[in-house]
């Protein structure tokens, strides 16, 4: 780290051999690579020393590697010459006009052939696709000419949740393009691909919400009740925006946000354009910060509402639950009290691997104030201490500041409940609308720290035990986190009313853990919510 060289990738860490092979891939081996493989059902040995890692690189004078890209991305011509397209691509960059290129092959009937596919700045900038390929071929060598050049319809490429262009759909649109194939509807394959509105507005509310792609949104359509767009997925709609247009969207102003005709003029007030301005790519967080994109700095937006609008409450974020003396007390509450009395009420079952992956994010059903409790009664002992716990902002915050009861002298109590209920189960405040990426922040703190964060992901208690709808911000907590999401779903739950005292019945209740998920990289936020509800619901048809 300490003879860094620009330009390279560096030099190997010893103990590690490293060498390229004959096509200018990089063959790693050593103590860190794995001797066996799970192959066929069984682990199996190596059939090789050598680990090859699909990146092409080459050695400069000082011996260290150049990385020169993947070894998929490689396009080999007729003439058997290697193309890389990161080459290709840094001499596009050069060009002012072009805001970001992409390389990619296409199958002619000459053989493979480099494509360029540009992403043009905002106006009033103006990209002539010609000029500009013809330039960055200038500096290129004869075989690295690229011939054929696109400007790609939609306002930014297809990318994985870590922020990684699908080459491969690029490819496929670039083939259907260039030989202008016609779908089974008769729509060209640019229309084929491109069925978002060129609006970039209305491309992000359709992202986050797909079943409006087929009606219009008017300027008066609500964001909540018309688009249904809860504050989780307001938080991703505001990163997203915020990243798009190069901006910053001050919290106080986007709680005031009802209606989409607000947004534009929140946006600006002048409309917004149909292209998006550019926008520094964010710098990549730590492994468990959750720390949405930082935009570019700005002039300031204009809001457009005559009247101040109210300061919402603020929330506190506590991280004094994490001091060693209150995790002690914690623990001794747990492990004394609650286990004991969950266990003399309900004596709950517990199915599945107790086993969680460190940290981790924890999803469960919501049928009862005594969830959370219950949930912890299921864990090790060396993870039930060490859970922190998502409640609603509104009710935490009623508590500590003694509002949350009509009768005075219960309101008086509150506080202390507050107190209480923050040391004894390290609860931090999930709040709506403005505050809710401070919420991530401090999961995403929890997380670093080690803690598991549980979520009930329903927004609120069951009011008849069966599974809600999830809120679409799970998602987009588990993608900026990049933690695994442990699902748990407690059965033989109602809804808890006083007097009916068949509902603590010892062995009435279990608890069941299914298998740690990941969030794939071809998946969006929305797409792994639903596939996090449906694997709560799969535990909840076996029990």
């Amino acid at each position: 780290p300490f003879k860094r060289a620009q330009g390279s990738i560096g030099r190997p860490l010893r103990g590690r051999e490293v060498q390229i092979g004959p096509d200018g891939e990089i063959l790693v081996r050593g103590a860190s690579i794995a001797e066996q493989i799970w192959q066929q059902g069984r682990m199996q040995q190596r059939p090789e020393g050598w680990l090859a890692t699909g990146d092409l690189a080459a050695r400069d004078a000082r011996g260290e590697l150049v990385f020169a890209g993947r070894k998929s991305d490689v396009i080999v011509t007729a003439a058997g010459l290697n193309l890389y397209p990161q080459d290709l691509e840094a001499a596009l960059q050069k060009q002012t006009a072009v805001r970001e290129a992409i390389v990619v092959p296409y199958a002619s009937s000459a053989g493979p052939m480099p494509v360029a596919v540009l992403r043009p700045q905002p106006p009033p900038a103006r990209l002539d696709a010609q000029a500009a390929v013809g330039a960055a071929n200038r500096d290129l060598a004869p075989h690295q000419q690229i011939l054929y050049s696109l400007v790609w319809p939609a306002p930014d490429f297809p990318r994985t949740s870590t922020g990684k262009v699908l080459r491969k759909q690029v490819a496929a649109w670039v083939q259907r393009s260039l030989d202008g194939e016609k779908t089974d509807g008769g729509e060209t394959a640019l229309e084929k691909l491109s069925p978002l509105p060129a609006d970039p507005l209305l491309n992000l509310l359709h992202q986050l919400q797909p079943e409006t792609r087929h009606r219009q949104i008017s300027r008066e359509d609500r964001l909540a009740e018309d688009l249904h767009l809860d504050s989780l997925a307001m938080v991703q709609l505001q990163s997203s925006l915020e990243t798009s247009f190069g901006i910053e969207l001050d919290d106080a102003a986007w709680q005031g946000i009802k209606t989409v005709g607000e947004l534009r003029r929140l946006l600006n007030p002048a409309e917004v354009s149909s292209a998006a301005p550019e926008a520094r790519p964010p710098a990549a967080p730590a492994p468990h910060e959750i720390s949405l994109p930082e935009p570019v700095p700005s002039a300031a937006i204009p809001v457009p509402f005559a009247a101040p609008l109210a300061k919402p409450p603020q929330e506190i974020y506590p991280r004094w639950p994490w001091w060693s003396p209150v995790r002690f007390m914690r623990t001794a509450f747990l492990e004394l009290i609650l286990r004991p009395l969950v266990w003399l009420l309900l004596a709950p079952e517990v199915k599945g691997q107790r086993h969680l992956p460190r940290p981790s994010l924890i999803i469960a059903n919501h049928v009862t104030a005594l969830d959370a409790a219950i949930l912890l009664y299921a864990l090790r002992p060396r993870d039930r201490d060490r859970v922190a716990i998502a409640m609603a902002g509104q009710i935490l915050g009623g508590w500590r500041r003694g509002k949350a009861q009509k009768h005075g002298a219960i309101r008086l109590l509150t506080p202390l409940a507050y107190w209480l209920v923050t040391a004894l189960f390290n609860v931090f405040p999930l709040p709506k609308g403005a505050g809710v990426r401070a919420s991530f922040a401090h999961a995403g703190a929890a997380l670093d720290r080690g803690y598991h964060v549980l979520v009930f992901p329903e927004g609120g208690r069951s009011p008849d035990g069966r599974l809600q709808p999830f809120q679409s911000g799970i998602g987009l907590l588990a993608q900026e986190s990049e933690a695994p999401v442990q699902p748990v779903y407690l059965a033989g739950l109602g809804p808890l009313k006083l007097g009916q005292r068949s509902w603590f019945r010892p062995g009435s209740v279990a608890i069941r853990l299914g298998e740690p998920l990941e969030m794939n990289e071809e998946e969006t936020p929305a797409q792994f919510t639903e596939r996090l509800r449906a694997a709560l619901a799969q535990l909840g048809e076996t029990e």
